[in-house]
């Protein structure tokens, strides 16, 4: 799979002591991802091992429907925004704790074979998905193997997940609660997401919990040149790069910018070009219509690792939003920050209390800086 997320993990596995350590990945096999990503399969050191599953979550069904059943094209290119709200609503209601609940039996199977062979000494369980969690509590209570919890992102109080019902909410915090009490230690995304669940669950103090942080691999920007070579025009392009889903981290401040200047000095708006690149959730899609401002945007489907870092060489500027008025905010830390700071180019932050479909949008956008 490609994107973001999957960087943090990768890096653990490429830098890894493999003198003190011997490493063994249980995934799923091939599933309907929204994003693939073959060339950093090079990127896994050979002492790595990689056991695959098949499951039953509806990725993996989709992807072996697929094969029977051709889809549209118009279907797929809509299934593809996996970001969408309806989906990711849809599959939290029917799943809990996240939509590869299916997968747990046979990782747990996977698990039990492999730690009959040789037995394991610790799981590392990486969220979300947060099925993983379960993996490891799963396997703590089975096969009495202990297991750590490596948070991405915040579980409960998550501010791009969508809202769900106050029952939902109710047996998330009852899940979580349960897998990070058995927990033989917990590393987080960044100290505030560590102070979050350290003030959640008190008991945390006697556990191992510490913050390690994302960042880059200048081996990532080895092959990407270092000069900025822009197409030659006279047009300035902010890039954002990523996900964009509908709450969260969309910038509206920044489009209702952009609407005024169109408005207001045509000229200087037809010289500037905002750059989105990866997948985008189909409510923003519907949202970015309502500022007449589309002759001002441009679309790129998602591209692997590299090929994204070398079109990002090519632009003028980044931009960065996180909507700080949803709660859970300020406990996300952005991976692709890290790779926007080793790119040397400008970068817009657009951070203030955004609320899609509010208004004073305007006065935000004055406060975003």
């Amino acid at each position: 799979m490609g994107g973001g997320g999957v960087q943090r993990v990768l890096k653990f596995l490429k830098y890894w002591d493999f003198n003190q350590y011997h490493l063994t990945v249980v995934t799923v096999k091939p599933s309907f991802f929204y994003a693939q990503d073959g060339k950093l399969l090079e990127e896994i050191p050979s002492p790595v091992r990689v056991l695959r599953t098949g499951s039953a979550d509806p990725f993996r069904l989709i992807y072996l429907l697929k094969k029977v059943i051709p889809l549209p094209k118009s279907t797929a290119e809509s299934q593809r925004r996996e970001s969408s709200d309806l989906l990711r609503r849809i599959a939290g209601y029917l799943f809990l704790p996240d939509s590869r609940l299916l997968w747990l039996p046979f990782a747990l199977v996977k698990i039990r074979r492999l730690h009959r062979r040789q037995p394991v000494d610790l799981i590392v369980a990486t969220l979300p998905p947060f099925t993983t969690g379960l993996v490891g509590y799963f396997a703590n209570r089975l096969l009495k193997i202990p297991y750590l919890l490596d948070f991405r992102d915040a579980w409960t109080n998550n501010p791009y997940l969508p809202q769900m019902t106050s029952v939902h909410d109710f047996l998330q915090s009852k899940i979580e609660a349960i897998v990070v009490r058995r927990a033989t230690g917990m590393a987080f995304v960044n100290p505030n997401l560590q102070q979050y669940y350290m003030e959640r669950y008190p008991f945390l103090s006697r556990q191992r919990c510490r913050a390690v942080r994302n960042g880059f691999d200048p081996e990532d920007f080895a092959n990407v040149e270092k000069e900025s070579t822009p197409p030659k025009d006279d047009i300035f392009r902010v890039g954002i790069l990523g996900t964009v889903y509908s709450q969260g981290n969309a910038p509206y401040s920044l489009l209702e910018a952009l609407s005024r200047m169109k408005h207001d000095d045509p000229d200087l708006a037809n010289r500037f070009r905002l750059v989105f690149v990866g997948k985008w959730a189909g409510n923003f899609l519907s949202r970015v219509s309502e500022y007449h401002v589309d002759d001002l945007l441009e679309w790129v489907d998602y591209l692997p690792h590299q090929e994204l870092l070398r079109f990002a060489r090519q632009l003028d500027a980044l931009c960065l939003a996180i909507q700080t008025g949803l709660p859970g905010s300020e406990n996300v830390t952005p991976g692709r920050i890290y790779e926007y700071l080793a790119l040397h180019k400008p970068i817009r932050a657009l951070s203030a209390r955004q609320r899609p479909g509010a208004t004073g949008v305007g006065k935000q956008c004055r406060r975003s800086g």
